[in-house]
């Protein structure tokens, strides 16, 4: 509801008709957010597990908003050089954060196929009452896997 009723720029002016604004969400962000929502229809009927790793497709959204927010600022060249080192860390650190989800979501999925040999069950943290302390550990796998060159053998 929220994207029918915000107005968007166009060749330098604001479009605040409801009419306008219909059509250019239905020619834009409509397929994006009918992807991610279909999924969670669908998940009411056939109880599908994991099903909210559809949620990833809102993120091309949030890097066209944060793309349009950018070029709103008219920042000079200087501040735009740094806009775009800490929109690179924050990427880097987003990947890391999927990562180190997809990291403990195999190792779940191992175990609960009968593997007896997983990271969680050697660390103690199948059921783990402190949520925190696992995502730390599957972030520090994830970025020490992508800064390091190896792993020594």
């Amino acid at each position: 509801m929220l994207s029918f009723n915000t107005a968007y720029y166009s060749k330098g002016a604001i479009i605040s008709q409801r009419q306008e604004i219909f059509l250019f969400y239905l020619k834009g962000y409509f397929i994006w957010d009918l992807i991610a929502v279909f999924p969670f229809i669908l998940n009411l009927f056939l109880q599908v597990h994991y099903i909210e790793a559809i949620l990833i497709i809102r993120v091309y959204k949030m890097m066209r908003n944060l793309q349009s927010f950018q070029e709103n600022l008219n920042l000079t060249e200087y501040h735009t050089s740094i806009f775009e080192l800490i929109k690179l860390m924050f990427t880097i650190l987003y990947i890391a954060h999927l990562c180190g989800c997809f990291f403990y979501l195999v190792s779940k999925v191992e175990h609960s196929q009968g593997v007896t040999d997983t990271w969680i069950l050697t660390n103690d943290l199948y059921d783990p009452q402190d949520w925190f302390f696992v995502y730390v550990n599957c972030l520090y796998w994830a970025v020490i896997t992508m800064i390091t060159v190896g792993y020594g053998n």
